[in-house]
Formats: C-alpha cells, structure tokens, sequence
C-alpha cells in the first residue's frame, strides 16, 4: 500500500508520520548525514509539489536562462533614481 509521501498529496493531507519522516530527512541533511537515493527521489518530489502549491511560484520548462539580476536590478534603481529627480 502506498504510503503519503508515494502518492500526490497536498501538504495538509500529510499525515503525521509522513510529515515526520520528511521532517528527518531534512534534519539528516541539514546534519550532511547522507540518505538513500529513493530518499532523495521522495524528498525533491514532494518539495516540487509544496513548490508548486505556492501562488507566486512559476512552473517554467527547461533549459531556462537567467540574466545576471544584479546588473539589471541596478540599472534599474538608476532609471528609478533618475525618474524622482
């Protein structure tokens, strides 16, 4: 029978030992003690499906490329500074 964490489940539909087991896999981790790779499969899943729950999360398809925000985000506090004067 599959568990919480194998089927596709809401976060409030966790039940308490599936919210505890992802809870010590991450505390695992947190600690660098490794886990399985089915561990790490479960885990990337579920965090993709809290992820995607979130309204201001974007699902886009790879590859994606990212500009270099630092430069664009000062060029436009300039335009920004500009624009008050």
């Amino acid at each position: 029978m599959p568990s919480d964490l194998d089927r596709c489940v809401s976060v409030a539909e966790l039940s308490p030992l599936a919210i505890h087991t992802l809870q010590s896999q991450i505390e695992q981790l947190i600690q660098c003690t490794p886990i399985s790779e089915e561990q790490v499969k479960r885990l990337c899943i579920k965090a993709r499906e809290i992820l995607v729950e979130e309204s201001n999360v974007q699902v886009v398809d790879a590859p994606v490329t990212v500009s270099d925000c630092a430069v664009d985000f000062s060029s436009y506090l300039i335009d920004f500074e500009t624009d008050l004067r």
